[in-house]
């Protein structure tokens, strides 16, 4: 549904996510599987690269951290998650609708990155306030 209601290639790579959050429980799959495949088709389906200023800039910091600490704390999470939407201000779009403003983009936080930053963050709240039941 989500794919139809936002067209275009936003609804699907928006979608991805969401997709393999259904494997974390049927296939025991670990945040970082989620992460990776997320990230492995975003970039297959999207043509898009790290610097594109797109969500892949959202996604790719948060697999990295993940990757590199065992335990995570929410507030380092939130924090990074701030900061990567905050970095794709400054960069000039490559991929999709935007890359056709040139450089007028350039000062602007990426539609799609914000709105990954705000399924990421809700996400981690729910998997703390989880493991701390």
């Amino acid at each position: 549904t989500m794919r139809i209601a936002m067209g275009g290639a936003s609804g699907i790579l928006m979608s991805i996510f969401f997709a393999e959050i259904g494997n974390l429980q049927k296939l025991n799959s670990s945040i970082l599987d989620i992460l990776n495949n997320t990230i492995i088709k975003i970039k297959k389906r999207g043509k898009v690269k790290v610097g594109d200023k797109s969500i892949l800039d959202v996604y790719v910091p948060i697999f990295n951290y993940l990757e590199n600490n065992n335990r995570y704390q929410i507030d380092n999470i939130m924090k990074l998650i701030d900061d990567s939407v905050n970095k794709t201000k400054i960069m000039e779009a490559k991929v999709g609708r935007a890359k056709f403003l040139e450089t007028k983009g350039v000062g602007v936080i990426d539609p799609g990155a914000l709105s990954t930053s705000m399924i990421l963050k809700e996400f981690f709240k729910e998997r703390n306030n989880e493991e701390n039941i």
